[in-house]
């Protein structure tokens, strides 16, 4: 007989082990993805009543939401009790083996994926009716979280653009009061910007997304592919991946250069290329921009298939079979 495997969650229960051999938490991005990961479909079924009594095996899809919601709920749980405290602010606990972090607020690219990552749940919560005290919970910590970094924010004006700049932390400010964020984790933190933003439902107002958007072009972008290396405009950030670059491509929608500038690093830095063949990953997010820029896309790639060889340049995945005939592509 085949057991049938439940599914493990993340549940944000990361260890790291010091050198006397105990144990403490060592928090980090890829435990709060589990969060996302469950409260999106949550949210996917919620919003559509007509399948919430259809079936999948001997569950209906209501109970399959609840049951999820259960688990991200559980990571919530579990982040409440371990590093926020009555100020709704993320510290860092006492059991962290950093010691000259213990009590500063959290890293915001560490904790702003699995409070943003719960929005979602918030929302499924707020359409079943249920659950009002743990959405409370959610909205609480988000906004104080948001506070906190918008008290950190600093504006000034560049080509007459209001711009900003904030911390990488709390810990690296007291540090170094002029230390800023940096390109990469900036980018992470822009993902968070847009769910907090789009959500409506925190004072996280367009001033903000208009700065970062002015950041970008303004102060990151240093022509020719390249961007700063932090938010200060200082330094020149390193040849990056997808990850270094996909949460600032909505900014596109404010300032529309921001389409140039992103391809031209791309380009410049192939990051879209593996195995000297376009990553179809990247070329997507970028391909997406289009919209901001009037419907005229810069053209990054071009092929009149006249002859067999038009097919070099391409990877057919799946089952999928490709011929030319008479200067079509057929598929």
């Amino acid at each position: 007989m085949i057991a049938a495997l439940q599914p493990v969650w993340p549940n944000y229960k990361e260890l790291e082990v010091y050198k006397d051999g105990s144990h403490g938490l060592a928090p980090g991005a890829s435990g709060f993805a589990g969060v996302p990961m469950i409260a999106i479909p949550v949210r996917m079924i919620t919003e559509n009543p007509s399948v919430w009594d259809l079936k999948y095996e001997v569950k209906t899809y209501r109970d399959i939401a609840l049951e999820l919601a259960s688990e991200a709920q559980k990571t919530l749980d579990y982040t409440y009790e371990v590093f926020v405290g009555d100020d709704n602010l993320i510290r860092y606990p006492e059991t962290m083996q950093r010691s000259e972090w213990h009590g500063n607020v959290y890293i915001y690219n560490r904790v702003f994926p699995v409070m943003s990552g719960a929005i979602p749940l918030a929302e499924a919560y707020e359409i079943f009716g249920i659950h009002s005290d743990s959405v409370k919970k959610i909205d609480a910590v988000n906004q104080a979280m948001i506070d906190f970094l918008v008290a950190d924010m600093t504006f000034h004006a560049v080509n007459g653009a209001e711009c900003v700049r904030y911390p990488y932390s709390d810990e690296a400010q007291e540090k170094n009061p002029e230390q800023s964020e940096d390109f990469t984790h900036g980018s992470f933190d822009s993902r968070d910007f847009q769910l907090f933003y789009q959500s409506g439902r925190y004072d996280f107002g367009e001033r903000y997304v208009q700065a970062m958007a002015n950041t970008l072009v303004e102060v990151l972008d240093k022509g020719k592919g390249e961007f700063a290396e932090r938010l200060n405009g200082k330094g020149t950030a390193k040849k990056g991946t997808p990850i270094s670059y996909d949460g600032y491509i909505w900014y596109a929608a404010y300032r529309p250069e921001v389409y140039d500038i992103i391809i031209d690093h791309v380009l410049k830095n192939n990051i879209a290329l593996k195995d000297s063949r376009y990553d179809s990953y990247c070329l997507f997010e970028i391909l997406k921009l289009k919209d901001s820029r009037g419907g005229t896309p810069k053209l990054i790639y071009s092929n009149s298939f006249d002859d067999e060889s038009s097919l070099n340049d391409w990877i057919i995945e799946g089952p999928g079979q490709v011929a030319i005939e008479n200067g079509q592509l057929r598929i």
